[in-house]
């Protein structure tokens, strides 16, 4: 199937659901564009669950739909902003991407010469040092196999959303370093380390959600992220906040300390004057990093 004819279907399913009354659907995608075919198939499959019984015409639709798009991300996709549409194997051939390749399967060692959407296909193992640091990318989705990266990847590139997978189990030092453009940040549920300055100055990203495992953020990973509010932790397995962690997050809201913390350096915070810490305890008696947060309020919960 072409590329604008997958679109057009994506666009006459998504009429065909938002038009019939007779079907309840739940979780179905808001949004259909290119930047986001690989997260649009989880939904789908959940819509093969809720279409009644009857509607058979449209469960066979579906699975069509959901095996076409799978065969099309599966490839590995490059849309460059100009509307050129690549597969992995036209970027290897066309020289816009240098890689290596062992029993794992590809690594990606340089491709600067890539903009607009990304799709990195289930056959990269691993991606080098600066592999794409100053292109011009915007949407980057990592491949499910993907289980190493390489320090500054994505560094000084335009990017707006990228989407780790649940396999790597740390974002590496200075990944997404001064991109200034990002808004969405997908963590895979493996990540249990977060490394200096993985974030620095994200100038529009507004909010993060934590995975349970993230036990460690290093120096700077967020400092200077000037629009980020919110920072949710889905578990409370946080052990070490390393300096500058916050760091000018002016308009940061709140931040939970709890008892797992074993280090929380003094400037973790430093100018964030909006912020709210939620120090979790035991006891009252017996408050830990209570003196670390000179520019914020400090609430004591007794748990």
């Amino acid at each position: 199937m072409l590329y604008k004819e997958l679109i057009q279907e994506i666009e006459d399913m998504k009429d065909l659901f938002d038009k019939d009354s007779k079907i309840q659907l739940q979780n179905v995608p808001t949004y259909l564009d290119t930047g986001h075919l690989f997260f649009a198939i989880e939904d789908l499959n959940d819509v093969l669950i809720t279409l009644p019984s009857s509607e058979f015409y449209l469960i066979d639709i579906v699975e069509k739909w959901i095996n076409d798009v799978k065969q099309f991300i599966s490839k590995g996709i490059c849309i460059s902003s100009s509307g050129d549409v690549f597969t992995f194997d036209e970027m290897i051939n066309n020289k816009i991407i240098e890689y290596c390749y062992d029993r794992n399967g590809f690594m990606v060692t340089y491709a600067c010469n890539l903009d607009g959407c990304v799709y990195l296909p289930d056959s990269v193992y691993a991606i080098k040092d600066a592999a794409f640091c100053h292109s011009k990318v915007q949407e980057v989705y990592i491949g499910k196999n993907t289980y190493m990266m390489g320090f500054d990847t994505f560094a000084n590139c335009p990017l707006e959303v990228i989407y780790f997978n649940d396999v790597l189990e740390e974002i590496n030092s200075c990944t997404c370093k001064n991109c200034k453009e990002l808004k969405q940040v997908y963590l895979g549920k493996n990540i249990h380390t977060i490394r200096d300055n993985a974030f620095y100055n994200n100038l529009e990203l507004e909010s993060i959600i934590l995975p349970e495992r993230v036990k460690r953020i290093e120096y700077g990973a967020f400092e200077g992220c000037k629009n980020l509010k919110s920072v949710i932790q889905t578990g409370n397995n946080l052990r070490r906040l390393d300096g500058h962690c916050f760091a000018n997050c002016k308009k940061l809201l709140s931040f939970d300390i709890f008892e797992s913390v074993t280090r929380c350096d003094e400037s973790n915070f430093d100018n964030c004057k909006k912020t709210t810490i939620y120090i979790h305890v035991k006891d009252k008696r017996y408050v830990p990093f209570k003196d670390c947060f000179k520019d914020c309020k400090v609430v004591v919960i007794e748990d």
